[in-house]
């Protein structure tokens, strides 16, 4: 998640500019940055009830996905 965040912060620098240019301005200082929790991860068994106590647990090969969601407010300058 460390390395998230700063590339969360520059998305929103990137997307701030944009539109200040569309508005004729320009951004100027950070204002507000504020971490929104992430959901967590949705975890289902469909094996854990139908399986014998004694069975193996299947480990399936896949990815995680974290996501981090900022918000933030620049100044805006002419």
């Amino acid at each position: 998640m460390d390395k998230a965040r700063p590339l969360a912060v520059a998305d929103a620098r990137r997307k701030a500019d944009i539109y200040a240019t569309a508005a004729g301005a320009r951004i100027g200082r950070l204002m507000v940055l504020t971490e929104e929790p992430g959901r967590p991860p949705i975890v289902s068994f469909p094996r854990a009830y139908a399986a014998p106590a004694f069975a193996p647990t299947p480990i399936e090969a896949g990815e995680d996905k974290l996501t981090m969601i900022v918000t933030t407010r620049f100044e805006l300058t002419q």
